[in-house]
């Protein structure tokens, strides 16, 4: 009479069949599995766990994985060109933005705002940039920067083919209207001289306080990128 159910006593018994509902609960109906049928159903796209309790099932609704910090595009190539722009990327759903590149064997590195789709290349850039650095021999440090500049040079001191260079760029509120906007930027590398080197800088565009649409790596010694990587994060 069963027909294969499993049951579950609700409390002492003996010489009580397992249809008797006063005794037993249906555990599951015909073979395998562990579902309670006195465990009333959750709502769709929820799951089961045991309670902090450790004595009872419950259902529950997995958090809501947010979008916080997100790869919104990425770009790689090698010896193809002498300049890398992403554009069109910049929305609402983000207040800042990271860039995060590296070069291989190339040379420093200016950077420029896009403007409505097309690289901006006016002299409006003010920036300073501090080297510190490490020979064999010695160490160092220096500082260079510019007013009404066209464009902003994340990599500067070492203008001599780096073996490798590490990029990484902060972009803050690109599409305000009200005011004139900025980067940070932390650079590092092994250069040709045996230099192991940090750079840290900052940079104020003024070309417009309009929304900006994208940014451009230009290849500062005018040939083209010996390989580089390029990816750029949206951050709540």
């Amino acid at each position: 009479s069963t027909n294969g159910n499993a049951y579950i006593a609700k409390q002492a018994t003996q010489g009580n069949a397992p249809t008797n509902a006063t005794y037993w609960s249906q555990f599951t109906q015909g073979s395998g599995g562990i579902w309670n049928a006195g465990l009333s159903l959750g709502s769709a796209s929820q799951k089961l766990r045991v309670n902090s309790g450790g004595n009872a099932l419950e259902f529950f609704t997995e958090p809501t994985v947010t979008s916080d910090f997100v790869n919104l595009a990425s770009h790689r190539s090698t010896n193809t060109t002498s300049q890398v722009s992403l554009d069109g990327y910049f929305t609402s759903d983000y207040e800042h933005y990271l860039i995060r590149a590296y070069l291989l064997d190339d040379k420093w590195l200016k950077f420029r705002f896009n403007v409505g789709g097309s690289t901006h290349t006016g002299s409006n850039w003010n920036w300073v940039n501090d080297k510190v650095y490490r020979t064999s021999s010695s160490q160092s440090s220096s500082i260079a920067g510019a007013f009404n500049s066209d464009y902003c040079p994340v990599i500067w001191h070492s203008q001599i083919s780096n073996v490798q260079s590490n990029v990484q760029i902060l972009i803050s509120n690109p599409l305000g209207t009200s005011r004139y906007k900025t980067i940070e930027f932390t650079t590092s590398g092994y250069n040709n001289s045996n230099e192991v080197q940090n750079e840290h800088g900052a940079g104020y565009f003024h070309g417009t306080q309009g929304a900006l649409s994208g940014f451009t790596f230009v290849q500062s010694s005018g040939t083209n990128f010996d390989d580089i990587g390029i990816d750029l994060y949206g951050l709540k």
